[in-house]
């Protein structure tokens, strides 16, 4: 057990279309295994010990959507919908602007990411604590080349040296915030 358990809010963001995956479908709504591809993030976060609250950001005309899956799934967690921005980054400032002083950590995670688990929630935000704000990344395997005007490649990058940032992205508060 945590002596001073510092309390944790998940930001899920909602939006956008799967133009990279070929999709005629919100990413969010895509379903996978015939669940929304959401419910999956909601799912763990609404069972971690370690996540107290989360904040969902919807798009205006999909706010109702996620009211009713919501109340279907019981995710009891979920305290707010949000509505989003045009980008990513407005949809998080949004939700940001509704995370009150009694959090201390944020947890960022996309919602069409579906292989959230408890051990990725639980070392983000041991690593947030200690670091002050930390992301899940994977390392990169293939042979990456940088490339200058016209295409034409100008070196080989040190592939040992480059990761693709994932989610869960996970904050202090204060950090987050005043970053935003």
């Amino acid at each position: 057990a945590l002596f001073n358990k510092m309390k944790t809010v998940a930001i899920v963001p909602s939006a956008g279309f799967g133009k990279r995956l070929g999709l005629k479908v919100k990413k969010p709504f895509a379903k996978l295994g015939g669940r929304p591809l959401v419910t999956y993030a909601l799912s763990v976060l609404e069972r971690s010990r370690d996540i107290d609250s989360v904040i969902i950001a919807s798009e205006k005309e999909c706010t109702g959507y996620f009211k009713k899956l919501v109340r279907d799934h019981s995710f009891e967690k979920v305290a707010q919908i949000v509505v989003g921005g045009a980008t990513r980054f407005q949809s998080v400032k949004n939700c940001l602007e509704m995370v009150d002083e009694s959090f201390d950590i944020v947890l960022i995670h996309d919602a069409a990411r579906p292989f959230l688990t408890d051990d990725m929630i639980r070392a983000s935000i041991v690593c947030a604590k200690k670091c002050g704000g930390c992301i899940a990344a994977v390392p990169e395997n293939d042979t990456v080349k940088l490339a200058g005007r016209g295409g034409l490649i100008k070196k080989t990058l040190d592939r040992s040296r480059i990761y693709r940032a994932q989610t869960p992205q996970t904050f202090r508060r204060d950090i987050i915030v005043k970053a935003y």
